[in-house]
């Protein structure tokens, strides 16, 4: 089983450029790619044939990137960036995040390990997505009019809101669930999910003027 799991470990970090990605088994602080899990309670040919899936189209899905940023940060530059190569890049990231979620969906209604796994699968890969969206910087001409600013990092918060609230209440059910299952499961389960959950930023509603990308 661990053989299996340290490939998958390997895959994932040379896929996602190695170096960026600290692998930490069960780390709560680790980059949300699929190598922070705890080490699965079960071996890979036990699993479902919608839980393997499932964990193959979550892995890929991370490996879709968020195209660079445009050297140049003026507004109207950034705006046309979001509306045309981010937006194509959010289209094709939210449709892979749902094909994994459906397999894990499935997989969990399988085998009560697996909705646990699933939990957190689902958990890492919307809190990626997330992730690379809070990260959109604010146009350079802004810096000095901080109000505008934080107007402006508003709205990124509020597009990246689904997608943290979705990791959110994946997190939550998987903690629960590892709970309920700690027998099988042992503690890791339970804490890695409780404690990403712990460690998500808040969501935001949207201000009053908010467009979307």
């Amino acid at each position: 089983m661990r053989t299996w799991w340290a490939i998958a470990w390997v895959s994932v970090a040379i896929g996602c450029g190695g170096s960026q990605h600290t692998l930490a088994a069960g780390s709560t602080t680790a980059s949300p790619t699929l190598g922070a899990l705890p080490e699965p309670p079960m071996p890979r040919e036990e699993m479902t044939e919608h839980m393997r899936l499932g964990w193959q189209l979550a892995a890929s899905s991370t490996l879709i990137n968020m195209p660079d940023v445009p050297t140049r940060r003026d507004s109207a530059t950034l705006e046309t960036w979001s509306q045309t190569t981010l937006g194509e890049w959010l289209h094709h990231k939210s449709r892979a995040l749902a094909a994994a979620s459906r397999e894990l969906d499935a997989a969990a209604e399988e085998e009560p390990r697996q909705r646990i796994m699933g939990g957190a699968i689902v958990g890492l890969i919307y809190e990626n997505a997330a992730q690379s969206m809070l990260s959109i910087p604010i146009p350079d001409e802004l810096a000095d009019e901080p109000a505008i600013a934080d107007a402006y990092r508003d709205v990124v918060a509020f597009n990246a809101s689904p997608y943290l609230e979705r990791a959110r209440a994946a997190y939550r059910a998987c903690a629960a669930n590892a709970r309920i299952h700690e027998e099988e499961m042992g503690a890791a389960w339970a804490s890695f999910c409780s404690g990403r959950l712990r460690l998500l930023p808040p969501s935001r509603v949207p201000p009053a003027d908010a467009t979307e990308f």
